[in-house]
């Protein structure tokens, strides 16, 4: 695995591996910075966490299993693009932010919780996602 963490920021997560834990202490994930790990199928996010960037999680076509912790307040655009195994999302009332086409072709996409967040649904974003 190749990780590079700069003060606070994930920058960088090639991996071969089906489940990773990003470290306490990370608060934002870069743009692009796990994009392609075609593999991975389960992360898990520190709770320090607060901004997930654009595309940072694009072509993860495996993952399914990953929670939003409390205090998350955005997610870039295309963030999760391309993640067809997802099937369901929490988002936490911290959220302030989605990203225009955050969860574009999350084809398993069913079930999830705009409302519970401060946010309204984003006008660019697939009809499944607009509660």
């Amino acid at each position: 695995m190749n990780i590079t963490i700069s003060s606070g920021i994930l920058t960088l997560c090639q991996t071969y591996s089906s489940e990773i834990t990003i470290h306490e202490g990370v608060h934002t994930i870069a743009d692009g910075a796990l994009k392609g790990n075609a593999s991975l199928r389960k992360v898990v996010l520190p709770s320090t966490l607060k901004a997930i960037g654009a595309a940072a999680f694009k072509g993860c076509r495996q993952l399914h299993d990953i929670q939003f912790p409390d205090g998350l307040e955005e997610v870039g655009d295309y963030a999760f693009n391309r993640c067809h195994a997802i099937k369901e999302l929490v988002f936490p009332k911290s959220m302030t932010k989605i990203g225009a086409f955050a969860f574009l072709y999350c084809d398993n996409l069913k079930r999830n919780s705009p409302k519970k967040a401060n946010i309204p649904p984003p006008k660019s974003s697939p009809a499944s996602l607009q509660a």
